[in-house]
């Protein structure tokens, strides 16, 4: 059909958000099998590579439909690893619990922005641009996390209290991150 520039963009994001969170949803039901089974290896994987998908789908949103889907994403993908955190080995705790933290950090993007913005129709290219940055901030953060973990666990083959500090940092690191981001503006938090 002949439809204005407008809509077929929010057209074309809402396809893009529906493979992507679709995606993320096939991924979350394995890691969510995986943990009944008791398998903790690879659930890491999994679960990043669903908050990659839902990140992507946020990239995506040009309108507060868009917003609402990811954010919706974003607080199932939660509940997910709230409920595989209960059931996989000590092992992979850390692991899902640093995801989890990344989820809550997103999720808390998402309720910050919507607060910012109209309630109906499009977000401005600004916010999105906003949008964008904290997303990719944010997971290079945690990318660290867990690079951090990775070389905690070489080190140490039980969970210990260095684990814990690990998760705590970063729990510090993404609260300092919330309280200094009442603006728009937006200065990336480098440690």
């Amino acid at each position: 059909g002949n439809i204005g520039e407008d809509s077929s963009e929010a057209e074309i994001a809402e396809t893009v958000q529906n493979i992507e969170l679709g995606t993320a949803r096939d991924l979350e039901n394995k890691a969510n099998e995986m943990a009944d089974e008791g398998k903790g290896e690879s659930i890491q994987s999994i679960v990043e590579e669903a908050q990659a998908r839902i990140n992507s789908a946020t990239n995506a949103a040009v309108d507060n439909d868009g917003l609402e889907r990811a954010r919706k994403a974003s607080q199932k993908h939660l509940a997910v690893l709230e409920n595989v955190y209960e059931k996989v080995p000590d092992v992979a705790k850390p692991a899902i619990s640093i995801a989890m933290e990344q989820s809550s950090r997103h999720l808390g993007i998402l309720e910050n922005v919507k607060s910012q913005v109209p309630a109906i129709g499009e977000i401005s290219q600004q916010v999105r641009e906003t949008i964008r940055n904290k997303v990719q901030e944010m997971t290079e953060n945690f990318k660290q996390a867990n690079e951090k973990l990775q070389n905690q666990l070489e080190g140490v083959e039980e969970g210990s209290s260095e684990m814990d500090e690990i998760v705590e940092e970063y729990d510090n690191k993404a609260e300092n991150q919330e309280n200094g981001d009442e603006g728009e503006q937006y200065t990336p938090n480098i440690p």
